[in-house]
């Protein structure tokens, strides 16, 4: 999860459904440079399960991703998230949808 993204992006292919070629010129800024962005379509992320008494995989189905095989790395938009009123408290780690906990995220870096 990034707070800084403005669109959601992903470097497999293979995650994708409803794939769309993307139109030429289309790209997304890296660092100090900028990489194509060669399709957009839907992926699925499992979320980690909060319940340990019952363990259900919970998908959440991320729209118009970017895919970007030359990005560094997977990123799901906090602000695309929020417009669906998701929020995400970077302290604790909890993701919530409309006040209500759904999951929890991992620091990595």
């Amino acid at each position: 999860m990034d707070s800084g993204s403005t669109i959601h992006v992903s470097r497999d292919r293979e995650r994708f459904s409803n794939f769309r070629k993307a139109p030429t010129g289309h790209y997304a800024l890296c660092g100090s440079g900028k990489v194509p962005i060669l399709g957009y379509g839907e992926i699925d992320i499992e979320l980690s399960n909060i319940s340990v008494k019952r363990p259900k995989k919970k998908l959440l189905r991320l729209h118009n991703v970017a895919f970007c095989p030359l990005f560094p790395t997977n990123l799901a938009s906090l602000s695309k998230l929020e417009e669906r009123e998701m929020d995400w408290n970077h302290k604790t780690g909890e993701i919530t949808l409309r006040g209500d906990l759904v999951s929890y995220t991992q620091r990595i870096h």
